[in-house]
């Protein structure tokens, strides 16, 4: 096989500079901002909301499961 000496160089380059910068951006570029802007009323209610819709399912099949166990208990106890 012929492999030239620049081909090798040019690979061990673009090697060296992805283990350098594994995102292939510049330093100035991945710097994380670290300033957070505060929650606005309507986002807080909206997450609130989302929340409550997540469990709100949940809490009414155990009120269901909590129901129907109350019943048998209820029929076996008579």
């Amino acid at each position: 096989m012929f492999i030239s000496k620049r081909r090798i160089d040019e690979d061990l380059e673009i090697a060296r500079r992805s283990f350098e910068n594994p995102m292939g951006e510049d330093p100035e570029e991945s710097r994380i901002d670290d300033s957070q802007s505060n929650f606005t009323f309507s986002e807080v209610l909206s997450l609130i909301s989302a929340a409550f819709w997540v469990i709100l399912p949940w809490v009414v099949a155990f009120a269901v499961l909590l129901g129907i166990v109350g019943w048998l208990v209820m029929m076996w106890m008579r």
